[in-house]
This record gives structure tokens, sequence and C-alpha cells, in this order.
């Protein structure tokens, strides 16, 4: 229910900043439980380098890796290692898409799709 009530103003800054971050999402328990389970994935080396592309004059694109940035896109084969965070991830590829789609939303036009959406966890190391 929290996601349904805070949609209105993921909408919003998805639209005006083009990111959405909260820190009162989820109560600090399951914070601690899918953390605890991404640091298994981690072990488990399914993160890897996170890379990006841009857009070059020409109309090219060129990969670049984000330096100090590992990511791992979870899959149904990590249940495993981290059943809470395949759970918690799979409510919210079901449940944004519709939530953000209301009526008189600013992302109400982007038409979102649950078959296209995709979810990735990414780490930064210090420095």
């Amino acid at each position: 229910q929290r996601l349904l009530d805070l949609s209105s103003e993921m909408s919003t800054n998805l639209t005006t900043k083009g990111y959405y971050t909260a820190t009162n999402l989820l109560p600090p328990n399951i914070i601690k439980t899918m953390r605890t389970q991404c640091i298994k994935l981690r072990h488990n080396n399914r993160f890897e380098q996170s890379w990006s592309e841009r857009v070059t004059d020409d109309g090219s694109t060129v990969r670049f890796d984000k330096k100090g940035v590992y990511a791992c896109e979870p899959d149904g084969s990590d249940y495993d290692l981290a059943p809470d965070v395949i759970v918690y991830m799979s409510v919210l590829l079901q449940t944004l898409p519709a939530a953000l789609s209301q009526q008189n939303y600013p992302t109400e036009q982007m038409q979102l799709s649950t078959s296209a959406f995709n979810a990735k966890l990414a780490v930064t190391e210090a420095g």
C-alpha cells in the first residue's frame, strides 16, 4: 500500500527530475534483510562492472564503464539467495506501471508496461 500512496509523488519526480528516491518506503528490518541478501548475491559473483552508452556526434554509440559501480539484474534463479529481494522486485515491477499510469498523473501518457519494466541492483565502491 505504501508504494501506491507514494505513486503521485513518484510520478511528479520522475517527470521533473528524471528519478525518484525515498528513504521511508520500507521499514528498517526489511531493509536489513534485503541488504543481507544482496551481499549474498555479491559474494556469489552476481554483480558485474556497470556500464552505459553515450551517443557520439555522428550518431553511433560508445560503451563506457562506470568506475566503481557494479550491477546485478536478479532473476528467479537468485531466489534461493535472495527470496525477499526477488519478491519485492517482482511486486514493484507488477505494481508501478499501473500506479504511475493513473489519470491526471504526469506519467499518464508514458504508456508504461509491466512487460517492458526491468530492475537492476547497483552498488558503488568508496572513492
